[in-house]
C-alpha cells in the first residue's frame, strides 16, 4: 500500500491556504465598501424561473408559489449556513427564513440583502407531542409573555447588535417536576443557536422562563432544523424549538405554544449602487483573513468544537473498525464450520449491509430500533458502522481465504495438523497477505464515512465545522480546516495500518529450517 508522503501533505496545506485567500479577498472587499446596496431582484415577477433555497423541513414552498407561481426550482439545505453559502455562490437566487435571521445574515455580509416584500406574518412557536399537557402549560406562559410585553423586550434584546446583552439565566431552581429534553435547532441565530458551548437565543430564554415557573429543568439537545420534528415524534425529546412555523398541517400531528409572530422574508444577492461601483475601495485582505480566523477558532474558544469533534470521530472510527473486524473474522470462522443455513444467514447479512446506504442504517437504528430507548447517538453510530464494516471486512476476508489453494488445507491435515492448526498456521497467514491491504483501505474509508453521523445529531468533526459555520456564516476556514484534519487523520491511519501489514507479512519474516536461515 502506498503511504502518504510528507511533501504531499505540505502541498495540500499550501493549496488550502491559497484557495482560502482567493475565496476571501473578493467577499471582504465587496462587503467592506460601506456604500448603499440594492437587491438583485426587487419584484415577484423578477423571481420567475429563479431558484429558491429552504431549510429542510420548512413548509414554505407553497407560500412562495402563492406569491410567484412561476418560481423555478426549490432546493432544500440542512443548515442556514449552507443556504447562505449557496446564495452567495449563485447556486440559488433567494432564500427564505424569518426576518430576524434574514436581517442578521444581510448585516454580516455586504453582498446579500432583504427582498423588498415579505411573504407575510406567521406564528412561530414550540412543538410538543400530540395530546400531552405540556403544550397547554407552556402555552399559558408564552401567551402571557406576549401580552405583558416581555416577549417584545426579549425579541429586542436578542435581535440587537449588542452581544453583551445576550445572556441567559442559570437554571438555579430546584426542578422538582423533573428534567425535560428539548430538541433545539442550533443554527438559527438569533432565535436558537449554539454559542459559547451552549444553546442561546430568544427561544431558549423564553423556554427557561417557562421552565422556572413550572419548576422543570431543561436539557437542550442541539441539532439541525430538519431533525427537530423527528426527535419529537420518535420520543427522544419532550418538545422542540427553532422558530417552528405553526401550520394547519403540522397542528394535525403536534401541539404548539406560540412564542412570537414574525415576517417571513426572502434574502437575495445585492448589487452595488453607482456610488459603490465607482469607489473600488476595499479593506486590507490580510485583515479580512485575520478576522475570519479569529471568528472561526479564537472567539468563544470555538477551536474546542474542532477538538471535541475530532475525538468523537476518532472514537467512532476506532471502535467500529476493531469491532467490525472482529465480526468479519467471526463470519469467516462460521462459514468454514457452519452448514448451509449459517452460510445463507451470513450471506444475507453481508448483502443487506453492503447494499444499504450507511445514512439509512443510521436513521433506522436511531429513530426506529433505538427510538424509544435512551441510547446516545455516538453509541448508535458505533453500532451502525460496526455492522457495516463487519459485513465488508467479512466479505474481504472470506474471499481471501477461499483464494488459498485447497490442496494446502488437505496437505496440512494429511501431515497430522488439526483443522484449527491448519487454518491459523497455514491458511490464515496466506489469506492475511491478501486481505490486509484491502482491509486497510476500508479502514480509511470508514474514517471518511463517519462524517455523516451529524444526521443523528452527533457532534463529530464535520458537524463541528457546521456549527462554526452557522455561528460565523463563513464556510472557508471551517471547511478547509476539517479537510486538512481528515487528510492528516487518514494518512495517519494508513501509515499505522501499513506498519501492521509489514509486521505480519510472512514474506518479510526470515525463513528457517531447524534454526537455519534460508
Amino acid at each position: 500500500m502506498r503511504r502518504c508522503k510528507g511533501p504531499l501533505f505540505v502541498l495540500f496545506l499550501a493549496a488550502v491556504f491559497v484557495a482560502t485567500l482567493v475565496a476571501l479577498v473578493p467577499a471582504r472587499a465587496f462587503a467592506s465598501n460601506g456604500n448603499a446596496l440594492k437587491p438583485e431582484y426587487a419584484t415577484w415577477s423578477d423571481l420567475s424561473g429563479k431558484r429558491v433555497g429552504l431549510l429542510a423541513g420548512a413548509p414554505f414552498e407553497s407560500k412562495i408559489r402563492e406569491k410567484c407561481p412561476n418560481v423555478g426550482e426549490i432546493l432544500y439545505y440542512s443548515t442556514m449556513s449552507d443556504t447562505i453559502a449557496a446564495l452567495r455562490g449563485k447556486k440559488i437566487d433567494a432564500l427564505v427564513n424569518n426576518e430576524a435571521v434574514g436581517m442578521l445574515a444581510s448585516n454580516r455580509y455586504g453582498d446579500i440583502t432583504l427582498f423588498p416584500e415579505p411573504l407575510g406574518e406567521y406564528k412561530m412557536g414550540i412543538a410538543f407531542p400530540k395530546g400531552g399537557d405540556l403544550a397547554s402549560k407552556f402555552g399559558k406562559i408564552t401567551d402571557r409573555l406576549q401580552s405583558d410585553g416581555t416577549a417584545d423586550r426579549l425579541w429586542d434584546k436578542w435581535t440587537s447588535g449588542d452581544d453583551s446583552k445576550k445572556t441567559l439565566p442559570e437554571q438555579d431552581w430546584a426542578g422538582s417536576n423533573g428534567t425535560l429534553t428539548v430538541a433545539s435547532c442550533e443554527s438559527l441565530e438569533p432565535v436558537s443557536y449554539l454559542g459559547d458551548g451552549r444553546m442561546m437565543g430568544y427561544d431558549i430564554e423564553t423556554l427557561l422562563i417557562c421552565a422556572k415557573e413550572l419548576d422543570y429543568r431543561l436539557n437542550f439537545e442541539p441539532m439541525e432544523f430538519s431533525d427537530v420534528l423527528s426527535y419529537i415524534q420518535s420520543g427522544k425529546a419532550d418538545f422542540g424549538n427553532g422558530s417552528i412555523l405553526i401550520s394547519d398541517e403540522r397542528k394535525q400531528a403536534m401541539d404548539f405554544a406560540v412564542t412570537h409572530e414574525n415576517d417571513l422574508v426572502l434574502v437575495v444577492r445585492a448589487t452595488e449602487s453607482a456610488a459603490a461601483a465607482s469607489d473600488g475601495s476595499g479593506s486590507n485582505w490580510l485583515d479580512g483573513i485575520a478576522d475570519s480566523f479569529t471568528k472561526t477558532f479564537v472567539k468563544d474558544n470555538r477551536w474546542m468544537y474542532i477538538v471535541n469533534g475530532l475525538c468523537v470521530t476518532a472514537i467512532i472510527t476506532l471502535c467500529s473498525g476493531v469491532l467490525g473486524a472482529a465480526i468479519g473474522f467471526a463470519t469467516v470462522l462460521l462459514r468454514r464450520r457452519g452448514n448451509r443455513v449459517v452460510r445463507a444467514i451470513i450471506g444475507g447479512y453481508e448483502g443487506l449491509m453492503n447494499r444499504l446506504p450507511i445514512v439509512v442504517v443510521l436513521l433506522v437504528l436511531y429513530y426506529v430500533i433505538f427510538g424509544s430507548s435512551d441510547v446516545s447517538g455516538t453509541v448508535v453510530s458505533i453500532v451502525a458502522f460496526t455492522l457495516a464494516f463487519g459485513a465488508t471486512a467479512g466479505s474481504i476476508m472470506w474471499n481471501a481465504v477461499q483464494a488459498v489453494d485447497a490442496g494446502q488445507d488437505e496437505a496440512s491435515l494429511a501431515l497430522g495438523f488439526t483443522e484449527r492448526q491448519t487454518f491459523f498456521g497455514v491458511i490464515l497467514p496466506q489469506a492475511a497477505h491478501q486481505f490486509m491491504p484491502l482491509l486497510s483501505g476500508q479502514f480509511v474509508n470508514l474514517t471518511k464515512q463517519t462524517s455523516v453521523v451529524g444526521y443523528i445529531a452527533v457532534m463529530d468533526l464535520t458537524r463541528a465545522a457546521d456549527v462554526i459555520r452557522s455561528l460565523t456564516m463563513e464556510a472557508f476556514f471551517p471547511l478547509f480546516c476539517i479537510a486538512a484534519i481528515y487528510f492528516a487523520l487518514c494518512c495517519l491511519i494508513a501509515a499505522a495500518m501499513g506498519f501492521v501489514i509489514r509486521r505480519i507479512d510472512y514474506e518479510r519474516k526470515p525463513r528457517t529450517v531447524r534454526g537455519v536461515k534460508l
